[in-house]
């Protein structure tokens, strides 16, 4: 196989991903029509619906999961690093959350109120573990792995961090999840191993949740709602904040940059991450595309479509 026939597949895997998780929201809707809901049961189809193909696909060619997949021991002093990271990057992901609210309601808080209807616990476990492991398997650990072996690391690290994006399937997830996929692929390339952004997605989606919980606690106690205060304060203006936020996140990603470099140092991976930013890298030469394939663009226009409908024509469907 040659490698531009490998990028077509891998590609092609996640317009398969794609589809399936399409399919999924489709059946959410049509099911709430009937007073059916499928609550945090949409969350776990839609991360088996990540993880099946991509093992059907491992092992159909052979591929060994743990190697191909990028893990990897790190060390404790590694994993101290990864956390101090996870703080200092939380600018960026309030950035990109609060410049897609210039054009769409925060979809995590407009589902905060069904969410309370359920058990905390499950839905704490299922948000704060699962992202975790099948979203990061399959986006840095094969997508981008892949990418990076037939193209530039800078390459490979945006088109997985644009499905990452584009998988979310509504705009308002998409801004921050981009971004953060970028950080992700790039703190792996540092450590070496897929565990770093796995610690770094948990710690987000743990922390989010349970902040999500105890505010929409609070905002009930008072006799009001999260989203609706959310949203009001979202129509009131919000072109200040995302200007401040901006540039706070703009400081956060040169210390990340840092955090990272010491992470690579610890880890033996300096030369390879500083490479990422090399401007005239050896990596240059690159003769295969990854982003004009017809795979990656149909997968590119039936997410923007998809996030397009979901985002502006069909309000609440998270």
């Amino acid at each position: 196989m040659s490698k531009q026939q490998e990028s077509n597949q891998v590609s092609i895997i996640f317009s398969i991903v794609l589809l399936l998780n399409v399919a999924i929201v489709i059946a959410a809707l049509l099911l709430s029509k009937v007073d059916i809901f499928m609550g945090i049961w949409s969350t776990v189809l839609a991360e088996a619906a990540i993880f099946v193909p991509l093992i059907i696909y491992l092992k159909k060619n052979g591929e060994p999961v743990i190697s191909t997949l990028g893990f990897h021991k790190i060390k404790i002093s590694t994993i101290l690093l990864t956390i101090l990271l996870t703080i200092v990057i939380n600018p960026i992901l309030i950035f990109g959350n609060l410049f897609s609210q210039l054009f769409v309601p925060n979809v995590i808080a407009q589902g905060a109120s069904n969410m309370m209807q359920d058990s905390a616990a499950p839905i704490i476990m299922v948000i704060s573990l699962l992202p975790p492991i099948f979203e990061e398997i399959f986006f840095r650990g094969f997508l981008f792995n892949k990418y990076r072996t037939i193209s530039t690391i800078m390459k490979a690290a945006i088109l997985s961090a644009l499905f990452f994006g584009i998988l979310h399937l509504n705009l308002n997830q998409f801004c921050y999840a981009f971004l953060l996929g970028i950080i992700f692929a790039f703190v792996n390339v540092a450590s070496g191993s897929i565990v770093t952004s796995m610690i770094i997605h948990f710690l987000i989606n743990f922390g989010n949740i349970l902040m999500l919980y105890v505010y929409t606690i609070v905002m009930q106690s008072a006799g009001k709602d999260l989203s609706t205060e959310i949203e009001t304060a979202r129509q009131s203006g919000m072109g200040t904040a995302v200007l401040i936020w901006f540039v706070i996140a703009v400081i956060a990603a040169f210390i990340a940059k840092i955090i990272m470099q010491a992470i690579a140092k610890n880890e033996g991976h300096l030369e390879e991450f500083k490479s990422i930013f090399a401007k005239n890298s050896s990596e240059e030469k690159e003769v295969v595309h990854i982003f004009r394939t017809a795979p990656s663009v149909f997968a590119t226009v039936l997410g923007v479509v998809a996030i397009g409908l979901i985002s502006f024509y069909l309000p609440n469907v998270f």
